[in-house]
């Protein structure tokens, strides 16, 4: 029998528990069409087979933040899932690619927005690329189209671009990027859609 989307989080949060870490915000655990609203937080909407999950979480680690999302699907992805995946993806991929010091936030979002926009979801991308992480879950650098700051070395911030399509569902993936002298260190965790 599948859970409940708060049941999920609640198990998540537990499972950190028994590993000695706190989780840095509450895990937003969405399912089906929830997973279009890209804020909404677990709900008592069951998980049914053959839909997608995201999972956004983090924990705490020596006082800092980690924030990362990943998309699950409730046995095999359809063909429109596996199509928008390979799009947020592809953005993803290719904004943190563009990361380098002296670069603008706005333009690593840029970047991210003209990848999805090329393959006509622009519409569908309703937030912003990513946002500065360490004490706090948010805080400067915020990567964004209205933010103009220059990247330097020793930033830590998120690349999380999204599809949102309204009623149907939403796929987000986001990784962590620490810039310094040698490159930018990113997630290991596979960017695959894990299916149960």
């Amino acid at each position: 029998m599948y859970k409940r989307q708060v049941e999920i989080s609640n198990l998540l949060i537990q499972k950190f528990s028994e590993r000695g870490v706190k989780p840095s915000f509450e895990p937003i655990i969405t399912s089906g069409p929830n997973t279009s609203m890209p804020h909404l937080r677990a709900t008592n909407r069951k998980v049914a087979r053959n839909e997608v999950i995201i999972f956004d979480f983090g924990i705490r680690y020596k006082g800092y933040a980690t924030d990362t999302t990943r998309v699950v699907s409730i046995g095999k992805p359809n063909e429109d899932v596996l199509k928008i995946h390979e799009i947020v993806r592809e953005a993803q991929e290719r904004a943190e690619e563009y990361v380098s010091e002296k670069v603008e936030t706005s333009e690593v979002d840029k970047i991210a927005r003209q990848t999805i926009s090329k393959y006509g979801f622009g519409a569908y991308f309703i937030h912003r690329t990513g946002h500065g992480i360490g004490i706090d879950v948010h805080e400067d650098p915020y990567i964004s189209s209205d933010y103009k700051r220059p990247i330097k070395n020793n930033m830590t911030f998120t690349i999380e671009p999204g599809i949102y399509l309204p009623g149907k569902f939403g796929i987000r993936i986001e990784d962590m990027v620490f810039v310094n002298d040698k490159g930018i260190s990113m997630n290991k965790l596979d960017k695959n859609i894990f299916t149960l």
